[in-house]
Formats: C-alpha cells, sequence, structure tokens
C-alpha cells in the first residue's frame, strides 16, 4: 500500500488554517498539504519546494492551482509572499545539514514569507535513531530552548501560537502548531 501521509495531521491542519488565497508547503514531499487544500478548495493556489521534483505526486504537479519550485530551501529566494506557510518536518533537517546560523535565516526568510499563518513542526531532541538530535544537541539544552529561538524570530509580529496535533514520533511526541501573525510591515 502506497504511504498517505498522516491523514489525522493533515485534516487538522486543514481545519486549523481554513481557508487560504496562497499557500505554499515547504519541503512538500509528495505534496499531500498542497493536494488536500486543493482538493478541499480551500486554497486558490498552492505552491510547494522540495529538493527534487522526483518526489512529488504527477497528477499535483499538472494541476494549474499548483506551482512546484525544484530546490534548496538554503539558497530559494522566495517570489512573493504567502498567506499560509507549511513548515512541518524540515526544519530540524535543515538545522542538522547547515548548522544552527543557517537554519535560524531560512526561518527569518519564511516568516517574512508569510502574511498571516505558518504551520510548524521540528524534531525533538528525544527522539531516538535519528541524527539530527545530536546537531539539535548541540545548539540547545532542551526542546523549550529550540522553541523560545523560533518564537523569538518571529517578534513583534506575533499574534499567538495554537497547539494543533501531538503526534508520536520515535519514542517522543511532537507538536504541530499554529504560529498566527501580524501582517508584515510593507515599505
Amino acid at each position: 500500500m502506497a504511504y498517505l501521509g498522516n491523514p489525522i495531521k493533515i485534516q487538522t491542519i486543514l481545519n486549523a488554517v481554513g481557508n487560504a488565497d496562497t499557500l505554499i508547503d515547504i519541503g512538500c514531499n509528495y505534496g499531500f498539504m498542497a493536494k488536500a487544500f486543493l482538493d478541499n478548495r480551500l486554497a486558490k493556489k498552492c505552491f510547494g519546494i522540495d529538493k527534487t521534483i522526483k518526489v512529488v505526486d504527477p497528477r499535483l504537479l499538472k494541476n494549474p492551482a499548483f506551482t512546484f519550485y525544484e530546490g534548496d530551501l538554503v539558497d530559494f529566494v522566495f517570489p512573493q509572499t504567502y498567506e499560509v506557510i507549511i513548515y512541518t518536518a524540515t526544519h530540524h533537517r535543515v538545522l542538522e545539514t547547515y548548522g544552527k546560523d543557517v537554519a535560524m535565516n531560512v526561518w527569518r526568510k519564511i516568516v517574512n514569507a508569510c502574511e498571516k499563518t505558518i504551520v510548524f513542526e521540528t524534531g525533538m531532541l528525544a527522539e531516538s535513531g535519528v541524527d539530527f538530535t545530536a546537531e539539535l544537541a548541540k545548539y540547545y539544552s532542551n526542546d523549550k530552548e529550540h522553541w523560545d529561538e523560533i518564537i523569538s524570530v518571529v517578534g513583534d509580529r506575533l499574534l499567538g501560537v495554537e497547539e494543533l496535533i501531538k503526534i508520536p514520533v520515535r519514542g517522543e511526541t511532537r507538536i504541530v502548531c499554529k504560529i498566527m501573525l501580524s501582517e508584515p510591515d510593507r515599505c
């Protein structure tokens, strides 16, 4: 049977976000989130970015309401702002590969490219059997320190944070959050 994503996680995010004019899924992989938003007519236009187009559902690539960007997020320049950004299960991989400074610079770019809502999930220090935990431990003594730095980057634009769902992953519980932002200043 083909992997269908996490249907409970997907439905929870759909319910929490609702309608969006523009949405980008960072590290979109197969395109589960974009496909769900488009199939449910919750987004007018969806975008996805991943390192290779080979991982994306070919049917999604044919959808005129979907645009795919192939490349490394570290080098990616957002061509526009998006009402909603989905950034799940990717931040810890950027940190693992490039280190804390680069990961936090990427996070700043994401915050700056978002108009309203970021759905965020990252790996946890206590997850077992994965390499990224050693990299996280170089910079943070606990998950709260990591989370506090994530939120500090949002700064004055932070309107609130809502816990959407807890997901058991490799012996730990990840929390998927909805980060609500005020509109960015337009200069």
